[in-house]
């Protein structure tokens, strides 16, 4: 599952009019049976990055999202970015996944992953939420299962140096 804090899509040639865009260009995530509607496009849709940020209250928790327009022309989509965490809602020990290699409309099987709750990192904070954009804070994550030496992060894509990571008896 995918829990968003935030979706941010690029859009490229908004027309003056924004007609095929206002309450035509949606979010949507699937619930297992179909899509549902998580945001919609109003007046302020604009060119360049338009973000939704889900920073209070329930945020949307689905294992696909997709943009979708209901006009040829309603999605010029230059990227997306969404931001969140991957998350098994399950309370089992352990969970066999199967990871997809998608490229085009082709879809590979890859070899099965097990995670185990007592080998895999578990993240229970990470303070501050929000950092400067020139970088460098120092962040603090808390969690269980980190090992000294085996232990990497990685903020949008770069690695980060590691201060010290303490093993906490439970």
């Amino acid at each position: 599952m995918g829990i968003l804090d935030s979706a941010k899509i690029l859009l490229n040639d908004v027309p003056n009019d924004k007609k095929p865009f206002i309450n035509i260009l949606k979010l949507q995530g699937w619930d297992g049976a179909a899509y549902v509607d998580l945001w919609t496009a109003d007046a302020s849709i604009h060119d360049g990055w338009n973000i939704k940020n889900w920073e209070t209250g329930s945020k949307p928790t689905y294992s696909k999202y997709k943009w979708t327009g209901a006009y040829i022309g309603s999605c010029r989509i230059g990227e997306i970015v969404f931001n969140g965490i991957v998350a098994i809602n399950d309370s089992t020990s352990s969970k066999v996944c199967t990871p997809k290699l998608v490229i085009g409309s082709t879809s590979t099987n890859l070899n099965d992953v097990t995670y185990t709750n007592t080998k895999t990192a578990t993240i229970t904070s990470i303070t501050p939420r929000y950092g400067k954009v020139s970088g460098n804070e120092v962040v603090t994550i808390t969690g269980t299962n980190f090992v000294d030496g085996a232990t990497s992060v990685k903020f949008d894509g770069i690695t980060c140096s590691i201060n010290s990571v303490t093993t906490t008896q439970i």
